[in-house]
């Protein structure tokens, strides 16, 4: 990236490309194989790269932040020698580990191309606030989507904060969880769930509810080096929560979130502001954060 001395965002992620010798092909699938099944898989993927032609295609009408982190994504691929024999449309195709980390590795680079650290990490210590609001003007700023926008933030960001990604569970697993309750059948994972002490901090009108509806989960989430605990995916959200306020309500919320509704037993309670992720998702944003002493000191 030092090469091209880029001063100011957005990046022009097609110029790196034709820097490493490859050509974007724009393809779009004959009318007759033109299904709204196949629109939504190559909106979700929309770049895949032909490593031996060197030629990255793109699909036509992807929207231009997802084409952006796409060909950035298989830059990124192209550059690492062993990520080869990838199936871009099949992830049974690959082994699960190998291909879980070569895709991380592509993740982690091509966003490193779109939120060029030099310039995104000068933008973030430029505001002495944590908020969605930034988040949504780095957004604009480097031409990125949101989700990917607000997790770079995340992991880049000096202080104590974290991106939580928030579904409400898919049908399948509301019936594996019925019947592991109902009937003690086995399932493949079971739901991570606040302990019983976590249970004693989630807030309740008129004292401690026995009756707890953990109605969302965790996606995933992105956290800060110094974030203090780890938030795992399928950690079940409690009714109470702030971050179902604004599932329920579709509109951007902002108070505190206890660590028990992310299932710790710890009592402190971060700093939180939650906004629906929109597009036709049902998934949420929740930025959430620490007081950070160490920053606040004048030295």
């Amino acid at each position: 990236m030092t090469h091209f001395n880029f001063q100011e965002p957005p990046i022009p992620i097609e110029e790196i490309s034709k820097f490493l010798g490859l050509s974007i092909v724009d393809v779009d699938p004959p009318p007759e194989m033109a299904t709204p099944a196949l629109h939504k898989a190559l909106t979700t993927v929309p770049c895949w790269l032909e490593r031996s032609e060197k030629k990255i295609s793109v699909y036509k009408r992807a929207p231009k932040k997802r084409r952006r982190l796409g060909i950035s994504h298989e830059n990124t691929h192209f550059i690492i020698p062993y990520h080869v024999g990838i199936n871009p449309f099949c992830s049974g195709a690959d082994d699960p580990t190998s291909r879980k980390y070569t895709e991380r590795e592509a993740f982690m680079g091509g966003a490193a191309m779109l939120f060029y650290p030099k310039l995104f990490i000068e933008d973030v210590l430029s505001t002495s606030s944590i908020s969605l609001d930034i988040i949504q003007k780095l957004s604009a700023r480097y031409d990125g989507s949101l989700e990917a926008t607000a997790n770079w933030y995340a992991r880049t960001h000096p202080q104590i904060c974290a991106i939580v990604i928030a579904e409400p569970p898919t049908q399948e697993e509301a019936v594996d969880e019925f019947l592991q309750d109902q009937f003690g059948l086995p399932i493949n994972v079971k739901p991570h769930t606040p302990s019983p002490s976590a249970r004693n901090w989630l807030p309740a009108s008129g004292g401690f509810r026995e009756e707890i509806n953990f109605v969302m989960q965790v996606k995933y989430s992105i956290t800060s080096i110094r974030f203090p605990k780890w938030i795992p995916p399928r950690t079940r959200i409690p009714d109470t929560s702030l971050i179902y306020k604004t599932f329920v309500t579709g509109k951007h919320c902002s108070g505190e979130i206890p660590a028990s509704d992310l299932g710790s037993s710890s009592r402190w309670r971060y700093n939180a502001e939650c906004m629906p992720m929109g597009d036709g998702s049902s998934n949420v944003m929740a930025l959430i954060w620490l007081p950070d002493k160490q920053m606040d000191l004048a030295i």
